[in-house]
């Protein structure tokens, strides 16, 4: 028997970008969050509960680094404590969370998420803001997540077709929504999906800066024709790079055997 049978493997990288200087994506495997620069790849038994998630600071708001990091702290103690909490419920724990250590003087401080929970069997993925996931194997990549995005709302309403949105202004792109420190609003409304990940397909979280500069068909060559996940996420990185790169970058990635 292969030493990796029934195991998830997993490799990750959040970094600062070609620009930045700070990090503003916060990165989450299991019990442990990253921040700054950071890359790793490791196994997992299936067996068992698993959490990955990235959160990306909204750069207008105040201190999106530790907006980015707060909010992963919020879901992981969600999941610590209440282990079957639905994608509702998280998002609830994580907004007081939030609330609660976010001072007066940073209120407005602002992150997106997008998490993976394994509960032995499938995950469960939610998101609310413009970070992603992809469910990608030889046949195809989809994106199992939806941007929430001024942008994507005047697309679902019909006011612009995708072909117009390409062209659109910039002014467009700005999120529709995200978690807000203490947020008049509440919770922020957030995209549910339940996958398999079965033998031959990849998982792929990513805050935008990787698909700010790459195509979905471009992140999908590399995560297939690459020997491990690791050199893939390696090539993704310094393509993005090459690409202008100038958000800051979190990619995880997932295989099953």
């Amino acid at each position: 028997m292969n030493k990796n049978s029934n195991m998830l493997t997993w490799a990750a990288i959040t970094h600062p970008g070609a620009r930045h200087k700070q990090n503003q994506d916060a990165l989450l495997i299991d019990q442990d969050i990253h921040q700054s620069s950071w890359h790793s790849t490791g196994y997992l038994d299936k067996a068992l509960r698993h959490l990955f998630a990235i959160s990306d600071g909204v750069s207008q708001s105040p201190n999106p680094s530790k907006a980015s990091y707060t909010v992963l702290e919020g879901l992981l103690q969600s999941w610590q404590i209440i282990p079957d909490a639905t994608p509702v419920q998280h998002k609830e724990y994580i907004q007081s969370y939030l609330d609660k250590n976010t001072s007066q003087k940073l209120s407005g401080m602002s992150a997106t998420l997008i998490a993976a929970l394994f509960n032995g069997q499938k995950f469960t993925l939610f998101n609310s803001g413009d970070s992603r996931a992809y469910l990608i194997d030889k046949q195809g990549i989809t994106k199992l997540s939806k941007d929430h995005t001024i942008l994507q709302r005047m697309i679902d309403e019909g006011e612009i077709t995708p072909g117009e949105a390409i062209n659109a202004s910039s002014l467009y792109d700005g999120l529709d929504q995200c978690f807000v420190g203490r947020s008049l609003d509440g919770p922020p409304r957030i995209q549910v999906c339940i996958t398999d990940l079965n033998p031959g397909q990849f998982l792929l979280l990513c805050s935008d800066g990787l698909n700010l500069y790459l195509s979905d068909d471009e992140i999908m060559h590399h995560v297939i024709n690459s020997e491990s996940l690791e050199i893939g996420l390696n090539r993704l990185f310094r393509q993005s790079i090459a690409c202008g790169g100038e958000d800051n970058i979190s990619i995880i990635a997932l295989s099953a055997t």
